[in-house]
């Protein structure tokens, strides 16, 4: 066994404050063969299978379906996380994480590496209804004045829409 101890960084959560430290973390891996770097490595990797089991479970809703039949019971979970792998398949190739709606005035200002689930469903639900809007022109235009101007007023709407969570 081999049995890696990683020494926490010590920092100060304000200026002229003690150092404080967080807990090291503690890797065990029973191929004494594996570098160094590639253990590390593999631990880093398993955080995002960790983020992507949680977007799965609490995002997506696998396991959450209402069926009753045995095929059901054994479809609905992979149709959820089939659909969930075509949605980062999607964001991937139009590489989502510069394409990002920017974050709501109320969220605090974050530099993210990556796209989270939340901003991939906000982006395709704003241009899916974008297509929709789109496609019923015709609809709206024939809609009485005082109500498209309550409807056009302001952007409230849509906003509230593209950015509703879970």
């Amino acid at each position: 066994m081999l049995i890696v101890i990683i020494r926490p960084i010590g920092y100060r959560p304000r200026k002229g404050a003690r150092v404080l430290y967080r807990e090291p973390a503690y890797l065990i891996c029973s191929d004494t063969q594996l570098s160094l770097e590639q253990l590390v490595q593999a631990y880093l990797w398993r955080w995002e299978i960790e983020v992507n089991i949680r977007d799965e479970k609490t995002v997506m809703g696998v396991g959450e379906a209402q069926v009753r039949t045995s095929a059901a019971v054994n479809g609905a979970p992979a149709f959820v996380v089939a659909s969930y792998a075509f949605l980062l398949l999607a964001a991937h190739s139009i590489k989502a994480t510069s394409n990002c709606l920017p974050s709501p005035k109320w969220y605090p200002l974050k530099s993210a590496d990556r796209c989270s689930t939340q901003k991939i469903l906000s982006l395709f639900r704003s241009q899916y209804w974008g297509l929709c809007i789109e496609s019923n022109k015709s609809g709206v235009a024939s809609m009485l004045p005082e109500t498209r101007t309550h409807f056009y007023s302001s952007d409230l709407l849509c906003s509230a829409l593209c950015y509703a969570i879970k």
